[in-house]
């Protein structure tokens, strides 16, 4: 746009582009039940109707910030990053981190005596065979496109 220099276009688009991803957070917290949410930071202390209301001002909000972008003739180039790679990427930094809580691994802080190597070790067991089922899930997600006849294997 006239009158504004690349240096003034980066930093509004970087502004808008940072709002979206803060709305999302804080959605997701009014959306989240808290019983799905152990290690959530927040209480949903608000009352449904005020939950909905806000909810619909931020929807104004993101359509608000497009909207911004667009009368600035500003780019907005939305690189997409598929969930399949997303879960895949989470799942090896649950791999890694799980191994790094292991007692081998903590010496760095201090010997790990007993029982809590133990525990650790079970601890460690107990959420790998989770993560494990969480690596059949997106195993089977990869078969599944691969599989002769799909439309992402032609």
């Amino acid at each position: 746009m006239q009158g504004l220099n690349e240096a003034h276009q980066n930093r509004i688009l970087i502004t808008l582009l940072d709002l979206r991803p803060q709305l999302e957070r804080v959605e997701d917290a009014l959306l989240r039940p808290a019983k799905l949410a152990p290690f959530f930071e927040h209480d949903n202390d608000l009352p449904p109707e005020r939950t909905e209301a806000i909810l619909q001002c931020f929807s104004r909000i993101r359509t608000a910030l497009l909207e911004a972008a667009r009368t600035l003739e500003l780019p907005v180039e939305v690189r997409r990053t598929s969930l399949r790679w997303e879960l895949q990427c989470l799942l090896t930094h649950f791999q890694i981190s799980l191994v790094e809580i292991g007692p081998r691994q903590m010496r760095g802080y201090g010997e790990v005596g007993k029982p809590a190597s133990d525990v650790l070790q079970q601890v460690q067991q107990e959420l790998g065979k989770l993560v494990g089922e969480l690596a059949v899930q997106i195993a089977s997600l990869s078969r599944k496109k691969d599989a002769p006849g799909s439309l992402e294997s032609e």
